[in-house]
Formats: structure tokens, C-alpha cells, sequence
């Protein structure tokens, strides 16, 4: 009994310590109904000395489960150790990474900031040249439009019909030359007179230019008579009346116009077919 209660004292350590004291009291208690005091007193001291060497063991071996403790957590200090150098590695390679990242983003960045650069001063090269084409293009219409404004579009009938007078009696004094025998070759040189000339334009004088805007005007005189167009006043509206010439253009031809000619190049040689298809 004493043995089996003094184990179990050791296995609980100093949690246990109050359990032991209570057995032994009880054990005392027994003894003084059955032993003699001296008896007693002698088993006394002897459980006291047992209590005291139970004690040193349980404090001993108190002190070894502490130490195997801290030895276990020393041998777990450095496996916590390499977690955290190896979450500080994996933080920095992040950090590198974003770094890279975004060192990439600014060269994208300056890339498109160039090629925008580029291609706005393409764009201003580009309308500055056409701005100066359509500068030229206006001096120009305007050195012409100078020449073509002294002629108006529609001249009057009078003038028309003067126009048209003096070239009937040219062509008439021709005829009556031609049928007395008498068109010379003075006459040609007067005709030839009339062609035109190549001319340089480092050679051109004011006299010349003169001569030049002259030809234009008659040119132009020229291209109003074949209009010969008519314009009526029909209340607020002017109408042109075309001539006859345009208007016998502007007519559809003939049904049987038409069916000739689809017969012609129906049956044409080439293909060697006199029936119709």
C-alpha cells in the first residue's frame, strides 16, 4: 500500500503533493488505534525521511522535465528562425519584382510619349505644307481669275451679234477671193499670223503680257459665242434657254436606231452568223 501510494506521489510531481500529505495523515490515524506510541513515533520519522527523499525526487525530476522543455523550444527556436529569413527572402524578391514591373511601365510610358511627339509634328509638318499649297493655289486662281473677270460670263446680245456680224463678213470677203482667184499669200501670212508662238518666260516683256491677255480675252469671247445661251427673266428667276445643237445632243435616239444597231454587232463578220440569236 505505502509503495503504491508513494509512485503515484511521484508520477503527479507537485501537483500531487497535497494528495500525499492527506494518505499519510489517514495512515497515521490508523496506526495510533493499532501500534504502541513508540512504534508510531518511529514510523513517524521514517515516513518523514521517505516524505523528504519523495519531495527531492519530485523536485528533481520537476527540474528535468523543465529542462527537456527549454530544450525542445531551443530546438524549435531556429526552425522559427528559418521562417522568418525565408518570408523576409520572399518579401524582397516581391519587392524586386514590382520594381522591374514598374521600371518596364515608365520605358512603355516614355516610349508612347515619343511616338505620340513624333507623330503630332508630323501632323503640323503636313497641314503647314498644305496650308502653303493652298496659298499658292489661291495667288494663283487669283492671277487667273484677275484675267477672267475683266470678261463677263454673259455678254450682251448686241455685242454678240456684232461679234457674230464681223465674222460673217470675213468669211464672206474669203469666198468672193477664193472665187476670183484672188487669196494671195498675203492673205495665209494674215491667217498664219493668228497661230500661236512658244514663249519663253524669261523673255516676256509688258508689251508681251499685254498681247497675252488679249489673246485670252479673245479666246474667252470665243467660247462665249459657242454657248450663244439666252437667259429670260421668268419673275424673280432667271431661266437659260439651251441652243438647238445641245438640244438635239441631249434627245434619246430612235427605237429603230437602236435595233439597227443591235443587229449590226449581232451579225457582225467576225463571228460568221447571218441568223439571229
Amino acid at each position: 500500500m505505502d509503495q503504491i501510494t508513494t509512485n503515484k506521489a511521484i508520477k503527479l510531481g507537485k501537483s500531487g503533493g497535497i494528495q500525499l500529505h492527506s494518505e499519510l495523515k489517514i495512515r497515521n490515524f490508523k496506526r495510533v488505534f493499532t501500534e504502541p506510541k513508540e512504534t508510531i513515533r518511529a514510523n513517524q520519522k521514517i515516513d518523514e525521511v521517505d516524505d523528504q527523499k519523495q519531495e527531492k525526487e519530485a523536485y528533481e525530476s520537476d527540474k528535468t522535465d523543465e529542462s527537456d522543455e527549454s530544450d525542445e523550444s531551443d530546438d524549435d527556436a531556429p526552425e522559427e528562425d528559418n521562417i522568418g529569413s525565408g518570408k523576409k527572402i520572399a518579401d524582397n524578391i516581391l519587392q524586386e519584382q514590382l520594381k522591374i514591373e514598374n521600371d518596364q511601365k515608365l520605358i512603355l510610358k516614355d516610349k508612347r510619349r515619343l511616338i505620340n511627339e513624333k507623330f503630332k509634328k508630323q501632323q503640323e509638318d503636313k497641314q503647314l505644307k498644305l496650308e502653303e499649297k493652298e496659298k499658292e493655289n489661291k495667288k494663283k486662281l487669283v492671277s487667273i481669275a484677275s484675267i477672267d473677270n475683266e470678261i463677263p460670263d454673259f455678254l450682251p446680245e448686241e455685242l454678240l451679234e456684232s461679234a457674230a456680224q464681223s465674222s460673217l463678213d470675213i468669211n464672206n470677203e474669203i469666198s468672193k477671193k477664193k472665187k476670183n482667184g484672188n487669196l494671195g499669200k498675203n492673205d495665209n501670212s494674215s491667217k498664219n499670223s493668228f497661230t500661236g508662238k512658244h514663249i519663253k518666260l524669261d523673255q516676256i516683256d509688258i508689251e508681251d503680257l499685254k498681247k497675252i491677255k488679249q489673246k485670252i480675252k479673245a479666246k474667252n469671247l470665243k467660247k462665249l459665242k459657242k454657248r450663244n445661251q439666252k437667259t429670260i427673266k421668268r419673275g424673280p428667276v432667271k431661266v437659260t434657254v439651251l441652243s438647238n445643237t445641245r438640244t438635239n445632243n441631249l434627245i434619246a435616239p430612235s427605237s429603230e436606231k437602236i435595233i439597227q444597231e443591235k443587229n449590226k454587232w449581232l451579225k457582225r463578220k467576225v463571228l460568221g452568223k447571218s441568223g439571229r440569236f
